[in-house]
């Protein structure tokens, strides 16, 4: 933009970002998934020009006005209400477990900076070098923006959740493998921001207060949830032409029993491998408040070892290999579990069984 009038920018931009609103309005009508995605789009990469090509003092005021905007057309159409602890992950970067609703006015001032900088790498190889530019509008505005980011300090909650609880969050629906529905993409969000649905009771079946968090690691729901991967393991050896033992678990009293090992496969020739499943919930309280800085799979791995050190041994001592089945209530899955499955594919004749990848599937 050329030239200095002040109120003029700030009519550009404000047309600018009205033109957005529309689009906005039209995403009530598409899936929640791929209106997610749009959404997220319009709030972040779609303005980031004008939050770079213009002082913040001219940006600032219609940017918090389209954030508003973008926030409220996401909430009415997954119905829930960010505030709180769930706006806070709701405005994080997704490589920091966010949902990636970044703030284009939390962004205007290094953006602005970072892009007069880059100009003036060019500047000095022109003959504007000559000239005295310190007195420039933009070069003062500049300044300013650098006062004030010294003068920020930004506070961060010790409680982050773990990346990966949103990657599906980052999934463009090409396929039909990569489609969610919108119940799912609402239960995604919901989750991943420690959000609690309107409808959602007060009180779990326990008596424990009920929250998403809680629906993952409910007695009765983690057997279940337990027994249906236990159940598909054995499956799968089944059909692959393997032997099995496991060690079932009808009620949360036999849960409670610690009964070792949950599977036991026969490879023949005296090889047999003893596995333990484990599902955690990375969103847990107990383990996003162990670091400020997430580490993908770190909630998952910490169990993994905790299992292998509590059988390992004694699987050896039976001469058997041991392997812990660890999964992520998000999707994410060990390397026991790969390794159990090549393992399985590895022993099975060409023209017998499943592929690993369909086993995944």
């Amino acid at each position: 933009m050329v030239g200095r009038d002040t109120q003029a920018q700030r009519s550009w931009v404000r047309e600018s970002l009205t033109s957005w609103q529309r689009p906005l309005q039209l995403l009530q009508y598409l899936p929640s998934q791929l209106a997610l995605l749009i959404a997220r789009l319009i709030g972040t990469s779609k303005v980031n020009h004008i939050a770079r090509a213009l002082p913040p003092h001219t940006t600032l005021g219609p940017l918090e006005q389209h954030d508003r905007l973008v926030k409220r057309c996401v909430q009415q159409r997954l119905d829930l209400n960010f505030e709180g602890f769930s706006q806070f992950v709701f405005h994080q970067p997704l490589s920091r477990g966010g949902i990636g609703f970044v703030p284009s006015a939390s962004r205007a001032l290094p953006a602005f900076v970072a892009s007069v900088a880059t100009t003036l790498h060019h500047i000095h190889r022109t003959p504007l070098r000559n000239f005295h530019l310190a007195n420039l509008p933009t070069l003062q505005a500049v300044q300013t923006a650098l006062n004030k980011l010294d003068e920020e300090k930004v506070t961060v909650p010790e409680l982050l959740p773990d990346p990966v609880c949103v990657s599906s969050s980052q999934g463009v629906p090409l396929s039909s493998e990569f489609v969610l529905t919108d119940d799912e993409t609402r239960f995604m969000v919901a989750h991943a921001t420690a959000n609690k649905p309107n409808e959602m009771a007060s009180l779990c079946s326990c008596g424990t207060p009920l929250d998403l968090n809680h629906c993952t690691s409910c007695g009765p729901n983690v057997l279940y949830r337990h027994n249906r991967l236990q159940n598909r393991f054995v499956a799968l050896a089944r059909e692959q032409g393997y032997t099995t033992e496991q060690n079932p678990r009808e009620s949360v009293h036999d849960a409670a029993k610690m009964l070792e090992p949950d599977i036991v496969f026969y490879f023949g020739l005296g090889y047999a491998i003893e596995t333990d499943i484990t599902v955690v919930n990375p969103t847990a309280p107990s383990y996003v408040a162990r670091s400020s800085y997430p580490v993908r799979g770190s909630a998952l791995n910490s169990t993994e070892q905790r299992k292998k050190n509590k059988y390992e041994e004694r699987a050896n001592m039976r001469g058997r290999n041991f392997l812990p089945l660890g999964f992520e209530t998000h999707g994410l899955v060990g390397p026991g579990v790969l390794k159990l499955l090549q393992q399985l594919a590895k022993q099975t004749d060409p023209g017998i069984g499943l592929a690993v990848r369909d086993m995944i599937d």
